[in-house]
């Protein structure tokens, strides 16, 4: 079985609670039981590069109205082979802290962030040429994996891809003004009361 973990925070690379460790922890076991997993997260500005390979070639993501542009870096989650692959956009994740800093605890751009984040996993899997069986999202931050899977990638390169969402704290839900809404490159249907409005 094929899983890609696709989530904000992975120990050593990146933690601000349980939910980096969580995800390393469970790649590792699901490694060891025999599936072909792999990990996906930002780049942040605290990553060393230095001791990641570059997979050649810049990588665009549709959002909005064009298309964002990116490297990818791949290294290894320690004391495993599981591949860890890390999405790197300097204007979204070049900046010290993950989710905001020490002025501002939560940065303004941060859905705009994670969407470019969760739909870059998409294509991700299409650059590798490899296509999971399973697309695990882990909190708010890859919570729009489902519905791109949903609306935008349901057939075609993923029409056999699942999709799992795990919430580690409930506390944090990026929630967000609608107006926002337009860059996601999602269609309006998916903004109602069972979806993405609440």
């Amino acid at each position: 079985m094929k899983i890609l973990m696709v989530t904000s925070e992975a120990v050593p690379f990146a933690k601000s609670g349980g939910l980096g460790d969580a995800v390393s922890s469970l790649a590792k076991a699901l490694k060891k039981a025999g599936a072909d997993v792999r990990i996906v997260l930002p780049r942040y500005y605290s990553i060393n590069k230095a001791n990641l390979k570059s997979i050649p070639g810049p990588m665009g993501v549709p959002m909005g109205d064009g298309e964002a542009w990116c490297a990818v870096l791949e290294g290894i989650l320690p004391d495993s082979d599981v591949p860890v692959y890390f999405i790197d956009h300097e204007g979204f994740f070049g900046r010290d802290g993950i989710y905001g800093d020490k002025i501002t605890p939560d940065f303004p751009d941060n859905p705009y962030r994670f969407a470019f984040f969760c739909r870059s996993a998409f294509q991700l899997c299409r650059k590798l040429g490899w296509f999971p069986d399973i697309m695990h999202a882990h909190d708010w931050p890859a919570s729009l994996v489902p519905v791109y899977k949903r609306y935008i990638e349901a057939h075609g390169d993923f029409s056999r891809t699942h999709t799992v969402l795990t919430i580690h704290n409930l506390g944090y839900q990026g929630i967000y003004p609608k107006d926002i809404f337009t860059y996601f490159g999602l269609p309006w249907v998916a903004y109602h009361g069972a979806g993405l409005e609440y």
